[in-house]
């Protein structure tokens, strides 16, 4: 789909599940994007600070940021202004939808290795077009210990 760069999945607090990169000028030449996924949680949680129960968009020039949020989940969309931002916001909508279907809401989920989402990501392809890749930078969170405990119980 013309004019999508950048797809990122993530929770809240900004650990990255899946980035894919689409094109653009900014996709292409930054392709360590783990620093924004801590950006786009933090201005997603000052939504709140302002009295303010979601963030839909960031607008920049050329460019406008989609946010989907769902409980822990985050989708944002990096798009072309030019793009019909109502047509994209379903797809994004869409793309949410199949990764809680698929992985839930976030809450549950305590590592990002890129092989757990493959099917995922190639299920997004088909409905946006070949990536470009996949973005460099992404890292393995930590389990905690509750986390690492309720694995030894299960």
């Amino acid at each position: 789909m013309e004019g999508i760069n950048d797809i990122f999945i993530q929770n809240t607090s900004g650990i990255p599940y899946v980035a894919r990169c689409y094109g653009g000028n900014y996709c292409q030449t930054q392709p360590d994007h783990e620093l924004v996924t801590g950006f786009f949680a933090a201005i997603n949680s000052f939504k709140g600070e302002l009295g303010q129960k979601e963030l839909n968009n960031v607008i920049y020039d050329n460019i406008n940021l989609v946010f989907v949020n769902t409980g822990d989940l985050l989708v944002v969309c990096n798009i072309d202004s030019n793009v019909d931002e109502e047509e994209f916001r379903g797809i994004a909508t869409k793309l949410q939808e199949k990764f809680m279907n698929d992985y839930g809401d976030g809450t549950e989920i305590t590592a990002s290795p890129s092989e757990s989402f493959a099917p995922y990501v190639d299920w997004m392809d088909e409905q946006i077009g070949t990536g470009m890749g996949d973005l460099k930078g992404l890292v393995e969170p930590k389990r905690g210990i509750f986390t690492k405990i309720k694995s030894w119980l299960i």
